[in-house]
C-alpha cells in the first residue's frame, strides 16, 4: 500500500472504500474561536491524535472532485505515520443534498462510523433521504438514535462551526485543504498533496524548538501561518502565550 505510482493513485480516485481505514480516531473540539458562529465539536480522523502533521479537509458529499479525494487521502495517511487526516464539513449551498448527507455522516460518527458511512455513501453515490437511512441500516447502526442526533442541535451547531472555520480560513470551494497552515484549494493529485506533507516533515525539527501545551502539530502550523493556527485550535489574539 505504501509505495503505488501516478497511475495507480490515479485509480484510487475512483474506488473509495477500497482501502483500509488507518485506526479512527477524533480530532478533540477546540475552544470556540469568539469570531466563528456555531460550536465546536470533535472531528472525525483517520490516523494518530499525536501525528505532527494535520491535514484539515473540508469536504462536501454532493461534490465530484471530493469524492476523487477521498480514497488517495486514505493512501496517505496509511503511508505516513506523521499524517492525520481530519475530516471538516463544507456542505455547499448549491449542492442542496450535501447538508442532510454531512448530518447523517456524523450522525454516524456518533455511534463510532463515520467513516464507514462516509464510504457508502462515496461509493454508491447515493443520497437521497431514503438512501441516507437505507446506508444506516447497513451498517447496523441504531436508526433512532442516528435519527435523534442527526435532526439534533449538537449536529446542527457542529456543522455551522465547520462552515463558519471555512469561511475565516478563506476556504469557498470544495474540496479546501489546510495542512499545518499551508493552503490547498481543490484536488489535483495525491502526489500533490503527498510533497507537501513531506516538505513539512523536513520543517518538524525547526518547529519542535518553539512546542508548547498546544503541541507540535500547533507549533508548526503557527510557524506556517499564525491566524489559520489560532482559529483551528480556538487561541484568541489576547491570549499571552501567543504574544
Amino acid at each position: 500500500l505504501k509505495e503505488i505510482d501516478n497511475a495507480a493513485a490515479g485509480a484510487l480516485e475512483q474506488l473509495p472504500g477500497l482501502l483500509p481505514h488507518p485506526t479512527e480516531t477524533q480530532f478533540p473540539a477546540q475552544p470556540k474561536h469568539s469570531s466563528l458562529t456555531g460550536t465546536p465539536g470533535p472531528s472525525p480522523a483517520m490516523g494518530s491524535p499525536t501525528a505532527p502533521v494535520k491535514l484539515f479537509l473540508f469536504s462536501d458529499f454532493q461534490c465530484p472532485n471530493c469524492r476523487r479525494a477521498a480514497e488517495p487521502l486514505k493512501w496517505l495517511a496509511i503511508k505516513y505515520p506523521e499524517l492525520q487526516v481530519i475530516f471538516k464539513q463544507l456542505p455547499l449551498e448549491m449542492h442542496k443534498k450535501a447538508l442532510p448527507a454531512a448530518k447523517a455522516a456524523l450522525a454516524a460518527g456518533k455511534q463510532g462510523k463515520f467513516w464507514e458511512y462516509h464510504d457508502l455513501m462515496w461509493k454508491s453515490r447515493k443520497i437521497s433521504p431514503e438512501d441516507l437511512e437505507a446506508h444506516a441500516k447497513t451498517l447496523g447502526l441504531d436508526i433512532a438514535k442516528w435519527t435523534q442526533d442527526r435532526d439534533g442541535e449538537e449536529v446542527k451547531q457542529e456543522i455551522e462551526y465547520d462552515i463558519s472555520l471555512a469561511n475565516a480560513l478563506g476556504l469557498s470551494g470544495t474540496p479546501g485543504m489546510i495542512i499545518n497552515g499551508k493552503v490547498s484549494k481543490g484536488w489535483g493529485s495525491a502526489f500533490g498533496v503527498e510533497n507537501t506533507v513531506k516538505a513539512i516533515i523536513r520543517t518538524l525539527p525547526e518547529a519542535q524548538k518553539r512546542v508548547d501545551s498546544r503541541g507540535l502539530a500547533y507549533a508548526s502550523t503557527k510557524s506556517n501561518d499564525a491566524k489559520i493556527a489560532r482559529l483551528i485550535w480556538g487561541v484568541e489574539a489576547e491570549d499571552k502565550s501567543e504574544l
